[in-house]
């Protein structure tokens, strides 16, 4: 008895070449189906590639040598949220003392990048009730203003804006404090 078996392997992510081998597998009414490794990355259209390789019902599944750089990496990963979630600078200084040739291709541009900001990373966990999220929620409302506005003839104008609509501001409130100050003293004066 003559049985038909289809090889595939090498899919790295490319949904529409996988669905493409995947219905002349059905066309040619194959009885067997053997998966020899490497199903993800580097490549697009990863999302329903694991259920095109389970409607196959393949006999046979190895892992390839880019699975285990999948694998390796999202434990990388797992291990960089976990030091930072839990503030620990130890692990996290071990993490990025990896030799970054060792960690797969996608992850060495992460590693340097997390290299040189390190410094800020283990202050975040030493000031961890500091944010700038205040400054960056002004910062944003003084720029729709001013795009709102198409530009302002004159500073004044500009300003009055502002404190109008960010009365509650460490910037209203300074210049609050300000203007108060000047009222005393102007008083003092006469």
């Amino acid at each position: 008895m003559e049985r038909r078996i289809a090889i595939i392997a090498d899919v790295h992510g490319n949904y529409t070449a996988f669905k493409a081998v995947r219905d002349d597998i059905v066309k040619q009414q194959v009885d067997e189906c053997w998966f020899m490794g490497d199903l993800f990355m580097p490549g697009p259209g990863a999302i329903n590639i694991w259920q095109l390789l389970e409607s196959l019902k393949p006999t046979i599944c190895l892992r390839g040598n880019w699975d285990d750089d999948l694998s390796q990496a999202y434990r990388y990963y797992q291990d960089l949220i976990l030091a930072v979630s839990h503030r620990d600078q130890g692990e996290l200084n071990q993490l990025l003392s990896q030799k970054w040739t060792t960690l797969p291709w996608p992850l060495q541009k992460v590693q340097r990048t997390l290299r040189s900001h390190k410094l800020e990373i283990i202050n975040s966990f030493k000031y961890q009730n500091y944010t700038n999220g205040p400054v960056e929620g002004t910062n944003n409302k003084i720029k729709v203003i001013k795009r709102t506005a198409y530009g302002f003839r004159n500073f004044f104008n500009f300003r009055a804006r502002i404190l109008l609509a960010l009365p509650n501001s460490y910037i209203a409130i300074n210049w609050n404090h300000k203007r108060t100050a000047h009222a005393k003293f102007q008083t003092r004066a006469t």
